[in-house]
C-alpha cells in the first residue's frame, strides 16, 4: 500500500504591515523576509495582512498566499472583561483589527487548515486568536510593545490610548503558547512587562536577505546618514548635540535624516521642525530631512554614506543596521539595545552611549577623518552580517515552532 504523502506544514503570519502595500517598518520587513524563507524550507505560508482602500483580496506571490482584509466592526457590546469599553474606544483601530483577524480565522476557507500562527506583539492582533481557534498554537514575536515605545518617546500619545493598546497586547501575550524576540536585550523588559520568565522567550535574530543590499564600488560622500522614523526614541535629539561639533569641524559634512516625521518633539509637535530650530543658523542648511526614500534606492544611499549613525535611546533589532552592514557602510550605533548584539565593537562598527555627546562626536569624527578605520569597519560589517542569512536563522525559528506545537498539544491533552 502506498503511504499518503504528508502535507506541508501550513504556517500563518499575521501582520498588518506587509510590503509593498502596507510597508510601515521593521515588522513588515520581517514578515516579508520570513514568509519566502519558510516557503523555501518546505512550509505552506499564508500572510494575513491589512487591506488597502478597504478592499479585501487574496493573491499569491511567488508561492506565498497574501490575504488582505478590510477591518470589520465588532457588534455593539462586544468588548468586556478582560477588556474595557474605554480601552476599546481609545485604541479603536487596533481592537477592530484584532476582531477582524479572529473572524478571518473562523470563517475563511484559506485558513481552515492552518497548523501554526505567528503574530507580532505590536497592536495586539492576536488577542482573540485563542477564542477563535483554540486548537492552533501561536507565538507572539516581540518587536517592541506599545508601552515601551511611548515611554521611550516620552511624548506622542494619550495615556488612555497607551493603556488600551497595552491591554490588548497583554491578552495576546498571555494567551500565546510561546514567545520569541529578535534580541536577548528586548526579552528582558518584555518578560517584566508581561509577567513572563525571561527564559521562556526564545531569542532568535531576524532573518535578513543581506545580498540584496550588497553594493560594490560605491563612492562615499561626506553625509552622516540616519535612517528610521524621526522620533525621540531613535535618539535624534541626543544625536543633534553630537552632530553640531562634527559639522563645525568638517565643513563638507551633512546630517541626512531619512524617514517619516513624527510628533514626538519635547512637549509635542514635529520633531524635524524641533531639530531645525535648534540647529545653529549657519549649519541649518547642512541638516537634510528627506522623508522616506523608495526602498530600492536605500542600498545605494547607505553604501554612499560616510557614516550610518543610529543613536537610538533603546532599539530592538533594527533592519537598517543590518542593511548598512550589508552595504558596507561604517556604522556608529547605540550600545543600548539589540544593535550591541549585531555589531562587534571596533570590528564591524563603533558602539556609543548617545547620552555621551563627546564620545559620540569623537566616534563620528574618527570615521570621517580616518579612511583606514572607515574601510576596516565597513569590511568587518559585511563579513559579520552573513550570519543573519535566512538559511541560517529560519531553521532555529522552525525548531522553536515545533517545540511550541509540542507544548500546545501536551497542554490540550492535560486539560481534556
Amino acid at each position: 500500500m502506498t503511504a499518503t504523502p504528508k502535507r506541508p506544514r501550513h504556517i500563518a503570519l499575521v501582520s498588518a504591515e506587509y510590503p509593498p502595500e502596507t510597508a510601515a517598518g521593521g515588522i513588515g520587513t520581517y514578515a516579508a523576509t520570513l514568509a519566502p524563507a519558510l516557503l523555501a524550507a518546505g512550509c505552506r505560508v499564508t500572510v494575513v495582512s491589512k487591506a488597502v482602500d478597504a478592499v479585501d483580496s487574496v493573491v499569491e506571490r511567488e508561492g506565498v498566499r497574501v490575504i488582505r482584509l478590510a477591518d470589520v466592526e465588532p457588534p455593539a457590546g462586544f468588548w468586556h472583561e478582560p477588556f474595557t469599553v474605554q480601552g476599546a474606544a481609545a485604541a479603536k483601530q487596533y481592537y477592530t483589527r484584532a476582531y477582524t483577524v479572529a473572524v478571518a480565522f473562523m470563517t475563511l476557507p484559506e485558513l481552515a487548515d492552518v497548523d501554526f500562527i505567528e503574530v507580532p506583539d505590536w497592536g495586539g492582533e492576536g488577542a482573540l486568536l485563542k477564542a477563535a481557534r483554540p486548537e492552533i498554537p501561536y507565538v507572539v514575536r516581540f518587536h517592541t510593545p506599545a508601552r515601551m515605545v511611548f515611554e521611550w518617546n516620552r511624548a506622542g500619545a494619550g495615556q488612555s490610548f497607551v493603556d488600551g493598546l497595552h491591554a490588548l497586547e497583554a491578552v495576546a501575550v498571555a494567551n500565546a503558547t510561546g514567545w520569541s524576540s529578535p534580541s536577548r536585550w528586548l526579552a528582558q523588559p518584555c518578560a517584566r512587562l508581561f509577567g513572563l520568565t525571561p527564559s521562556s522567550i526564545a531569542a532568535q535574530p531576524n532573518p535578513f536577505d543581506w545580498e540584496r543590499f550588497a553594493m560594490a564600488g560605491a563612492q562615499r560622500t561626506q553625509d552622516i546618514v540616519s535612517v528610521g522614523r524621526v522620533e525621540a526614541r531613535k535618539g535624534v535629539i541626543e544625536g543633534l548635540a553630537a552632530i553640531i561639533p562634527v559639522l563645525e569641524a568638517r565643513r563638507e559634512a551633512r546630517w541626512r535624516l531619512i524617514g517619516a516625521d513624527t510628533n514626538s518633539a519635547p512637549g509635542g509637535g514635529s520633531l524635524t521642525a524641533w531639530l531645525r530650530q535648534r540647529m545653529p543658523t549657519h549649519l541649518r542648511e547642512r541638516l537634510l530631512v528627506d522623508g522616506n526614500v523608495p526602498r530600492e534606492e536605500l542600498p545605494r544611499v547607505l553604501a554612499e554614506a560616510a557614516v550610518v549613525f543610529l543613536p537610538s535611546r533603546n532599539e530592538n533589532f533594527p533592519y537598517v543596521c543590518l542593511e548598512a552592514m550589508a552595504a558596507q557602510a561604517p556604522i556608529v550605533a547605540s550600545c543600548h539595545g539589540g544593535m550591541a548584539e549585531m555589531i562587534e565593537e571596533g570590528r564591524s562598527g563603533l558602539l556609543i552611549d548617545p547620552s555621551d555627546t563627546t564620545a559620540t562626536s569623537t566616534a563620528l569624527l574618527r570615521i570621517l577623518m580616518q579612511p583606514g578605520v572607515a574601510n576596516a569597519l565597513a569590511s568587518g560589517a559585511r563579513r559579520a552580517v552573513a550570519r543573519f542569512a535566512p538559511e541560517k536563522v529560519v531553521p532555529e525559528i522552525l525548531r522553536h515552532f515545533a517545540e511550541v506545537s509540542t507544548r500546545h498539544t501536551a497542554l490540550a491533552e492535560s486539560c481534556a
